[in-house]
């Protein structure tokens, strides 16, 4: 058995006005933070996407520096930017690798926007709903995201991207293949669809054909390798869910990955860390790295993945929260 470490976060959200904060979003935190200022931020921008909280943009992106010695990989898994417009996908885009300020701000750029490009950490990204926004208005189908991460993402497929990594001792490999499932369109989206199309996402068929055709390619052209798969939607249950967050037929990607011999499958979405075991397939969820006003706190996730027999799965994973007290990412029980 080999063992892999990688880091795991998703929902940045960064956009090019920090703290600002959609109705849902202030609605949703008030009880817990009486924070109103990026509601009325918002407001004075005019219609937006809730963006990241740029405070803990910075604290993320210093982590991940810092802690990224005996890290292989870093996964994003969807929701880079605020929206899918070129000035919000440009902070993001900044976020992996905008050139550090100076040795001391190593984590921030000139903009004084996060960064972790001195860390030089492999990344594997997939693009969420947020991420396929044309417009502030959450009109789905956007494709600006493709040109912004041309080098990151759907060069040639625009809808699935791999990455493989390598333990240096053992030559045991591990491939990571993500796959896009957001709407194509709004009216995918379930009924009412003026509500479901900000949050749902959709499992088209020649994606996830798209998806088992490349675990089969890696497969064929690496022995032995192990394959984990990475997507923004939760494909399975989670507790407290929302319908309108739902990946629809999402059933689909559980009884492909059961059928490719998939034992972990990576996501986000839904801003809370989940882990779901379901037919063999655990499903592993990042809480939301830097969403504003998050009721759910601020997640950064290090996670063990195990090699062996040609199969990929979980065998630990340290769950890092936000901690106003200690004004730094603390370690908490799964």
């Amino acid at each position: 058995m080999t063992l892999f470490k990688v880091m795991h976060i998703s929902d940045l959200h960064c956009g090019k006005d920090p703290d600002v904060a959609n109705f849902k979003s202030f609605y949703d935190s008030c009880p817990n933070t009486g924070q109103i200022g990026g509601f009325f931020r918002s407001l004075r921008h005019g219609v937006r996407q809730t963006t990241y909280n740029l405070e803990i943009g910075k604290k993320v992106a210093r982590f991940l520096v810092e802690h990224s010695a005996d890290q292989s990989l870093l996964i994003i898994s969807g929701d880079l930017a605020a929206s899918g417009i070129e000035d919000d996908l440009k902070v993001a885009l900044a976020f992996i690798e905008g050139t550090p300020r100076s040795t001391q701000m190593f984590f921030v750029t000139s903009d004084v926007t996060p960064t972790i490009a001195v860390a030089e950490l492999p990344v594997l990204i997939v693009p969420g709903n947020h991420d396929r926004f044309q417009d502030n208005y959450g009109k789905s189908g956007g494709t600006y995201f493709d040109a912004i991460f041309r080098v990151y993402w759907g060069d040639p497929n625009p809808s699935i991207r791999h990455r493989v990594i390598e333990d240096p001792a053992t030559e045991v490999k591990l491939g990571f293949v993500s796959a896009d499932f957001c709407l194509s369109s709004d009216s995918d989206a379930t009924k009412p669809i003026h509500i479901n199309r900000f949050g749902q996402g959709k499992v088209y068929q020649p994606v996830l054909d798209g998806l088992a055709t490349r675990t089969t390619h890696l497969r064929k052209k690496y022995d032995g390798i192990g394959i984990v798969w990475v997507i923004h939607f939760p494909p399975c249950a989670t507790d407290n869910e929302d319908p309108a967050l739902e990946l629809l037929d999402r059933s689909k990607v559980m009884s492909a990955a059961a059928a490719n011999d998939i034992k972990l499958i990576l996501a986000g979405h839904i801003h809370r860390p989940v882990l779901v075991q379901q037919q063999n397939v655990t499903v592993a969820c990042a809480g939301t790295a830097a969403a504003y006003m998050s009721a759910e706190g601020y997640w950064i996730h290090k996670l063990e993945i195990a090699v062996e027999n040609s199969a990929a799965f979980l065998a630990g994973r340290k769950n890092f929260a936000w901690n106003l007290e200690h004004l730094d990412f603390v370690l908490q029980s799964e």
